[in-house]
């Protein structure tokens, strides 16, 4: 895909495969998302299921591009400073791949 080969050329880190979308983001369970975790999830988040749904539909492509926050095992969360830096690469990295498909 175009937005991997950007990332790669361009020496942003990038991770592709699956995300669990929930509408339960958070949870007191401390073991919830292990099984996911074993199952090569990288990310939870609450949005794209719809993305995706809307774009089958009416038949278009859609991509998700997601900066990760909170480390959900290892509790681990991003500063302010981390999220906004990332906000930024991602969207130049959003803007670059629409540029590459005109």
């Amino acid at each position: 895909h175009q937005t991997y080969q950007i990332a790669t050329n361009t020496g942003i880190p990038l991770r592709v495969g699956g995300v669990l979308s929930t509408d339960t983001f958070y949870s007191e369970a401390k073991d919830r998302y292990d099984i996911w975790s074993r199952h090569g999830v990288l990310a939870v988040e609450m949005e794209s299921t719809a993305l995706y749904t809307l774009a089958a539909a009416h038949q278009v492509s859609a991509l998700t591009v997601l900066t990760i926050s909170d480390h959900l095992l290892t509790g681990k969360v991003a500063t302010s400073e981390e999220r906004e830096n990332n906000i930024d690469v991602e969207s130049q990295l959003v803007l670059n791949t629409l540029v590459s498909l005109r």
